[in-house]
């Protein structure tokens, strides 16, 4: 982690002696048997306003019991607790970084947007596995239906024939449905890692713009009050980049498209094209087979592949595929009987590439594969 500013201990150390101190709040007893914990504001014979911190309340005398007062020592130290504990918010930010503290608790509500998101690509990839495992459960039935029509006659069996023609139309639009629930768990899919990207995007950018503003200010220390201010949104800066995990390698740039070496099943070194349009990571038969891959227990199925279309293929699930330090488990992948792309082993696509915000720098050929991990 890059150093991220010059703060003088003393300087932090200073603001903090209140903190010894019993932070008790008065306390308001209602008659309903509830009690209210905060700092009077102000009194009148009708009502009391009571400060909680980052907002207040204005309570009746009727609903008030008693009030237990807190000694102006306590008073300071409680509010020293309110400014550690919301130091982002507008009431204790120090002038001139009030900017920064929006733009760090605005990064913080996309956080929870994004943790949400991961939550939900979480369920969706088990939706997804479990709909593709139905999907497959249907084709035996099918491909028997479909003989046993061309053996049919509508003329000698007319019943029978119509009902095995019920019986397909009704596999083909469970089918169909189901492929419906794909594609809609796959835009789902979409909309939730936009959410996470606009997360690190939005991270990334705070962080550079406090760096930014940290440098330009360098100079004499900055008062205790601000100094322990700007160390606590470094400390939660930081925090928030430790959950993620990037990873950075140099693709070879042909035609406008990236070149990567991957590792499948953490033994055999590959060649692949980076394809985003790519709904599986592809392997041509070629080097399926180098890998040992046991093609005969593969399923039949389809993959989208660079153009869109989609193209039978043999699928199956692999242990692992790592590109760099970004590993990834049980993906599944598509064999194909040549590779889509001379001297490449096959495509990099989104069953492993859904698993991280992806990031490529066309004129560096850098490639940048982001994790959001929150625990």
């Amino acid at each position: 982690m890059r150093a991220r500013f010059r703060i003088l201990l003393g300087a932090c150390l200073a603001a903090g002696p209140a903190s010894v101190l019993s932070a008790r709040a008065d306390t308001v007893y209602l008659k309903n048997g509830k009690n209210l914990d905060g700092l009077i504001l102000s009194e009148t014979p009708a009502q009391v306003v009571v400060d909680l911190g980052v907002g207040a309340i204005t309570l009746s005398r009727e609903r008030i019991e008693r009030i237990a007062r807190s000694d102006a020592k306590q008073n300071a130290a409680l509010r020293q607790q309110w400014q550690d504990k919301h130091f982002l918010h507008r009431k204790f930010s120090p002038n001139g970084w009030k900017d920064i503290a929006e733009a760090v608790r605005a990064t913080l509500d996309q956080r929870e947007r994004a943790v949400a998101a991961r939550q939900a690509l979480a369920q969706s990839d088990k939706n997804e596995a479990r709909i593709r495992e139905e999907i497959q459960s249907l084709q035996p039935s099918m491909l028997e239906n479909s003989r046993r029509l061309r053996a049919a006659s509508p003329q000698t069996d007319v019943a029978e024939y119509n009902r095995l023609v019920a019986e397909s139309n009704a596999t083909q639009a469970k089918v169909a449905m189901l492929c419906q629930e794909l594609d809609r768990i796959s835009n789902e899919r979409k909309d939730a890692r936009q959410i996470i990207a606009d997360y690190l995007a939005s991270l990334a950018a705070v962080h550079a713009s406090f760096d930014k503003r940290m440098a330009d200010s360098a100079g004499p220390a900055e008062a205790p009050a601000i100094a322990s201010f700007l160390d606590k949104v470094a400390r939660r800066l930081n925090a928030l980049e430790r959950e993620v995990a990037a990873v950075t390698v140099k693709a070879t740039m042909e035609d406008g498209a990236a070149l990567v070496s991957a590792v499948v099943n953490d033994r055999w070194m590959g060649r692949f094209l980076v394809d985003t349009g790519a709904s599986l990571v592809t392997l041509s038969e070629d080097f399926a087979l180098r890998a040992g891959l046991d093609l005969a227990r593969a399923r039949s199925g389809t993959v989208v592949v660079a153009d869109g279309k989609k193209v039978a293929a043999k699928t199956l699930v692999l242990n692992s595929v790592q590109m760099g330090d970004a590993r990834v488990q049980s993906v599944p992948a598509a064999i194909l009987p040549q590779s889509v792309h001379p001297s490449v082993d096959g495509l990099l696509g989104m069953s492993f590439l859904r698993n991280f915000d992806v990031r490529l720098n066309g004129a560096t050929g850098q490639l940048t594969l982001s994790r959001f991990t929150p625990p």
